[in-house]
C-alpha cells in the first residue's frame, strides 16, 4: 500500500511539474576544438546539465544553470609527457560550470545563450590535482564561460541540441599567457528532457 501511494504521489508531482516546464536536463558529448592545449591533449567523455527557468516573458525564458563535464587525456598527451614522467597515467579534467541561462522559443527551434564561470579540476592516479599542476606547469584553471546553442523540440518534453562553449582561462604561474593556453572551445551535441 505504501509503495502504491508513493508511486502515485511521485507520478502526480512529475505531472504537476511537467505542466510548467521550468526545468531542463541534458546529456551532451563534448568535443574540444580550436588551437589550444585542451584540444591537443584531451578527449571529451560526457557533459551533463540542468537548467531552471523561473522567469518567463512571452517566449523568452531566463534562469540559472549548472553543468558538469569530463575530459580525459588522449594518446598524444601520454606520448608527449610519458617520457618525462614515467608512470604517468591518464589525466581527467572535471569541469564544473554554474551560470545564467536564457532561451527563446520559435516553434520547434529554441536558440539559447548562457554566461557563467568554469572550474577545472585535474586529477590522475597517484597525484592530487595540485601535485599534477605543479609537475606539469599547468594552472589551477578557472575562467569566464560563454555559451551559444540551438535546441530542436522533437516532442513535448524531448529535444536535441548543439552548442559551443567558450572558456577564457585565468593564467597564473609559469604557464605562458597566450591564446593557445587561455582560449578554450568545446563543441557539444546531445539530447535533453524538459519538465
Amino acid at each position: 500500500m505504501k509503495k502504491t501511494l508513493f508511486i502515485l504521489l511521485t507520478f502526480y508531482c512529475a505531472t504537476a511539474f511537467s505542466q510548467t516546464q521550468h526545468f531542463t536536463l541534458g546529456i551532451n558529448y563534448p568535443i574540444p576544438i580550436g588551437d589550444n592545449y585542451i584540444t591537443k591533449n584531451y578527449n571529451g567523455i560526457a557533459d551533463a546539465e540542468i537548467k531552471y527557468f523561473p522567469y518567463k516573458l512571452k517566449n523568452l525564458k531566463m534562469g540559472v544553470s549548472a553543468e558538469i563535464g569530463l575530459l580525459t587525456s588522449n594518446n598524444y598527451y601520454m606520448n608527449k609527457f610519458g617520457l618525462n614522467y614515467p608512470g604517468l597515467t591518464y589525466v581527467n579534467i572535471l569541469m564544473i560550470k554554474p551560470g545564467l541561462a536564457a532561451e527563446m522559443e520559435f516553434g520547434r527551434f529554441v536558440p539559447y545563450a548562457g554566461a557563467g564561470y568554469t572550474f577545472f579540476n585535474f586529477t590522475t592516479d597517484g597525484m592530487t590535482g595540485n601535485e599534477y599542476s605543479q609537475r606539469l606547469d599547468i594552472i589551477s584553471a578557472d575562467g569566464l564561460n560563454l555559451n551559444l546553442g540551438l535546441k530542436y523540440n522533437l516532442f513535448k518534453h524531448y529535444f536535441v541540441n548543439a552548442n559551443i562553449d567558450y572558456i577564457r582561462l585565468r593564467i597564473e604561474g609559469e604557464m605562458a599567457n597566450i591564446s593557445s593556453n587561455r582560449d578554450i572551445f568545446l563543441l557539444k551535441a546531445g539530447v535533453g528532457y524538459r519538465f
